[in-house]
């Protein structure tokens, strides 16, 4: 129930996990590829945990929205699942919700507000500093349009952005993107 101790205990064990995929590295138990597969597998079950947490800090405090969808996309190496020792991660957060969908809490938000407040939730659990340190640096620059752009988008407006107003270098991009966390769907 504490999130600041979920969030200390989280770090520990990645931190744990990570040493020990790096001492199998060096000693030549796994090659450097498998263990960049086993630290991107990592950063996934962070975001999974980390997920939850605001997840249900946002259901305690505004309730929930019924039949909606949220999905974390991993670009670049955590996409392409060649994350290093100390990458950051490259998160895009898409939602799927009916046009007028609300939430259904005492304090209810409409969809793209509640969403929104997911995603700068997940973002901040993943930057918090605790005694362990922090998790991860996360890098949402590569959402449609930018640093300009939302933090969250739908994903009708998302499939708009990618056939009409991405860049060849966003395309690119795609190849190596993957849902990291949420609906997979």
């Amino acid at each position: 129930d504490d999130t600041e101790a979920a969030l200390m205990a989280l770090n520990e064990t990645r931190q744990a996990l990570s040493f020990r995929i790096a001492l199998a590295t060096l000693d030549g138990r796994q090659h450097a590829q498998d263990s960049a597969r086993q630290l991107a597998w990592l950063a996934d079950a962070v975001l999974d945990v980390v997920l939850a947490l605001a997840l249900r800090e946002l259901r305690g405090a505004h309730g929930a929205i019924a039949d909606a969808r949220f999905a974390i996309l991993g670009y670049g190496s955590l996409g392409g699942e060649e994350l290093g020792f100390g990458s950051d991660l490259d998160l895009v957060f898409l939602y799927d919700a009916a046009a007028d969908a609300q939430s259904d809490g005492a304090r209810a938000l409409d969809a793209p507000r509640w969403f929104a407040r997911l995603a700068q939730k997940i973002v901040a659990l993943l930057g918090t500093v605790t005694a362990a340190g922090r998790l991860y640096d996360i890098d949402v620059r590569l959402r449609p349009d930018g640093g300009k752009g939302l933090l969250v988008s739908t994903l009708a407006s998302y499939d708009e952005y990618q056939r009409k107003r991405a860049w060849t270098w966003e395309h690119q991009a795609l190849v190596r993107a993957r849902c990291v966390a949420g609906d997979a769907s």
